[in-house]
Formats: structure tokens, C-alpha cells, sequence
């Protein structure tokens, strides 16, 4: 839990002080002492200054659905909860995320990874809770944190 709790806690920490990370994916977290560290903010944003997406960059599977369906859209927190919730689901599989060549029409149907057999329900309830399509129904990152934290521990999953 300590993983996706520490990551949590980072992205709260960011949306607390207004900033988007906008590159969230799992290569950008480090481990230092145990512990998991949020990297490379050379596109995060002040909340204020973010500008619509006229150049998509990163990677596309952890992108906000919205960039891509929403033209002139303005990548948001909601759009880091997006990422998070696939880095959740990289968690819990212990690989990372398949590429896919209908990438849009997945986005569209909503249809993402497979449930990983032996998860617990709360915790893919979470993450495919964060990786809704529309950004109203994403929490916040103080409740994907507070939900992270009341989990019970599963010591099967490295999560």
C-alpha cells in the first residue's frame, strides 16, 4: 500500500499548491529510502497559467481522455487523477500498460486494462473511479489518498 499511498500523497501535495503535473505515468516516479517520489515537472503548471493542448505530449495511454475528445481542451487536476488511476492499475498487474492500436475507440467505450485477478474490489472500484472518460465523476486526490489510506493491507499485492 505504501506505493500507491506515497504517490497519493504527492499528488495531493501538487493539487494543494494548485500544480498539475500533466506527465503523470510510471516512469516518473522514483523510489528513494522505500519511499515513492513524483519526477519530472517539465510540463507541470500553476492551475492558473495552463494553457488548452494544442501539442499532445507525453504518453498518450495516461493522458486525460479529454485531450483527445475535447478540442482546446485545458489539461486539469482531474486530468493527473486520470494517470494515476493507470498507475494504480500497473500496481496491482505488476506490468506495465499494453499498447493498443484502437487507442481512440477504447477511450471512447470506456473499456481500459483487465480487472487483475486477486485485487481487492475497493481498489479497482478506485481506479477505474479515476479513469472515468468524464473528469466530474474522477475524485479529487485528497480522497483517492484518504481511500488508499483506510484500505486494508493485502500482502499478496505490492500495491
Amino acid at each position: 500500500m505504501n506505493l500507491a499511498k506515497g504517490i497519493a500523497f504527492g499528488l495531493k501535495f501538487l493539487h494543494e499548491n494548485n500544480i498539475i503535473h500533466r506527465d503523470l505515468h510510471s516512469k516518473n516516479i522514483l523510489i528513494h529510502e522505500d519511499k515513492p517520489i513524483i519526477a519530472d515537472f517539465g510540463l507541470s503548471k500553476n492551475v492558473n497559467d495552463v494553457t488548452s493542448n494544442l501539442s499532445l505530449h507525453g504518453f498518450r495511454k495516461y493522458m486525460d481522455p479529454q485531450c483527445f475528445l475535447t478540442s482546446n481542451y485545458k489539461r486539469n487536476q482531474k486530468s493527473d487523477i486520470y494517470s494515476f488511476g493507470m498507475i494504480l492499475w500497473e500496481i496491482s498487474s505488476g506490468r506495465p500498460l499494453t499498447k493498443s492500436d484502437s487507442f481512440n475507440s477504447t477511450i471512447i467505450s470506456e473499456s481500459r486494462e483487465a480487472d487483475i485477478e486477486g485485487t481487492p474490489i475497493e481498489y479497482v472500484v478506485l481506479y477505474k473511479k479515476c479513469w472515468k472518460t468524464k473528469p466530474d465523476e474522477r475524485p479529487e486526490a485528497e480522497e483517492v489518498f484518504k481511500k488508499l489510506e483506510n484500505m486494508k493491507l493485502y500482502p499478496n499485492l505490492l500495491y
